[in-house]
């Protein structure tokens, strides 16, 4: 009998302490799932202007991912975040295409921006000043680089902090024609703000000339981009075949 006991006592040893750490990794899990379902908006990618970055049903997948869209992180915007958006009222879209967009933020309310590009050393200069602080300038190379949904593309790279992200340009005889503008200035009273696609040869934003009548304001912000967790296909705007691959965080 006592043999047996003391089996039975190493079984719950072992075993009683592996449920407990069971338990709690189950709902570890569960609070992060409740919360992100609770504090954060789900969203997905349908649309090209964020190529080659994010994906939106190219090859029948799509980007999704979770947005922070509480005042306090649009309040705390950091360059080259990718947010959701309004577009405002007056800009020409079609009814089809009056939906969430997603963008990159390049400007800042009270900010004058630059960005041009040297053809001779392949590269693009990006320019953000403003009066009492110090320029912002970053370069960005011009090189071709694979993609798993998009091939090859000439793209603009941007090294920034932990952040590295690619800018289509299109082929080499496009760049010329592509992103150069030259002291485009934000009203910081009207907290007016540039933002940009990633796929500079196919994203209606603030670049376009016919846009900047009226500039892209913080009420027009949605949510900050917060983490993308993989690919999915799109069918009739639900998300199927759901696929971690793809994941990313620095974007």
């Amino acid at each position: 009998m006592s043999k047996k006991f003391s089996k039975i006592e190493k079984f719950q040893k072992v075993f009683y302490p592996l449920l407990y750490l069971l338990s709690v990794v189950v709902i570890v899990i569960s609070g992060v799932y409740i919360f992100q379902s609770q504090y954060y908006t789900r969203i997905y990618v349908n649309g090209s202007s964020m190529a080659p970055t994010l994906i939106g049903n190219t090859s029948q997948r799509v980007h999704y991912g979770i947005s922070d869209n509480h005042e306090s992180a649009l309040k705390n915007l950091n360059r080259f975040d990718v947010v959701i958006t309004y577009y405002p009222s007056s800009w020409n879209i079609s009814e089809e295409d009056e939906t969430y967009k997603i963008k990159r933020v390049w400007g800042f309310p009270g900010e004058s921006l630059s960005l041009t590009e040297n053809s001779s050393k392949g590269t693009y200069t990006f320019t953000a000043s403003k009066e009492g602080k110090e320029t912002f300038s970053i370069v960005g190379n011009i090189v071709h680089k694979e993609f798993e949904f998009y091939g090859e593309l000439t793209t603009v790279q941007f090294v920034y902090l932990n952040k590295t992200f690619y800018t289509r340009v299109g082929n080499a005889r496009e760049i010329t024609t592509h992103r150069s503008l030259n002291q485009y200035s934000l009203n910081e009273d009207k907290k007016e703000y540039f933002l940009m696609g990633d796929n500079w040869t196919n994203s209606n934003d603030s670049y376009l000339k016919r846009n900047e009548a009226e500039k892209i304001k913080f009420t027009d912000l949605q949510g900050r981009v917060v983490a993308i967790q993989g690919t999915a296909k799109l069918v009739n705007n639900e998300l199927t075949d759901i696929d971690t691959k793809g994941a990313k965080s620095n974007f």
